[in-house]
């Protein structure tokens, strides 16, 4: 169950993170970026430098992205 509830949390603070970056001055061009690089960071800085870290890491950084886009376009409908 922890496996589950761990990425979960990641993914919803990458995704904090990320918006404020974008309040704070990042362009939204980079913001994808930016999720990735959180992702793969937490998940080396937790687990290390393997490439199972660095993959799951990714699809957290990437899951974050994609999180944001679904509720920006279905919740806010922009």
């Amino acid at each position: 169950m922890d496996f589950i509830i761990t990425p979960a949390l990641v993914i919803a603070a990458i995704t904090g993170v990320v918006q404020i970056a974008k309040i704070a001055g990042l362009n939204s061009r980079y913001a994808p970026l930016l999720a990735l690089t959180l992702g793969v960071f937490y998940s080396v800085s937790a687990n290390g430098f393997f490439v199972n870290s660095m993959a799951v890491g990714t699809l957290m950084g990437l899951s974050a992205a994609g999180m944001w886009d679904f509720a920006k376009v279905t919740i806010l409908g922009k």
